[in-house]
């Protein structure tokens, strides 16, 4: 290569240089503005702009509320399920009762847990824990006064 060549070659290097660095700078810009901005919507609003930073959802509104599905008796389950260390049974009792009792028995009708429960009328919960249990299917029964009332499945996994 000849020097004439080489040295046009390092004065059109040398005096494109600053352009390649500021367009390497505003790419490098360009990517950390749209990461904040991706990293930044971990919330959402409805009815709002600007939704609280503490919550998942913010819903405002002056003439309306928030309608949540509910569940009957017979739709409740316990919750988590399947589960794997603890979950928690809902029921509902219609008066104050001493001789309520959940029971956990596997397949063949054993008694597992027999967790004796002084509840109040209406809504009422109790935790199960997994230590007592092995993996597999399960029915919990909800018994009033030694009969039994309701039966739901569980899966411990």
């Amino acid at each position: 290569m000849k020097l004439n060549q080489l040295l046009i070659q390092l004065f059109f290097y040398s005096a494109y240089k600053p352009i390649f660095k500021l367009k390497k700078f505003f790419l490098f810009l360009l990517i950390i503005i749209s990461f904040i901005s991706s990293s930044a919507q971990n919330n959402m609003g409805i009815g709002t702009n600007t939704p609280d930073a503490s919550s998942v959802l913010d819903i405002s509104a002056n003439d309306k509320g928030v309608l949540v599905p509910r569940l009957t008796t017979q739709q409740r389950q316990n919750i988590p399920n399947p589960f794997s260390k603890t979950t928690i049974i809902p029921f509902i009792l219609e008066n104050d009762m001493n001789d309520v009792a959940i029971l956990v028995t596997d397949l063949t009708g054993k008694t597992l847990i027999n967790l004796p429960v002084v509840a109040i009328k209406g809504e009422n919960k109790i935790e199960i824990n997994s230590s007592q249990l092995y993996q597999g299917v399960f029915i919990y029964h909800l018994s009033v006064s030694g009969s039994v009332v309701d039966s739901k499945r569980m899966v411990v996994k």
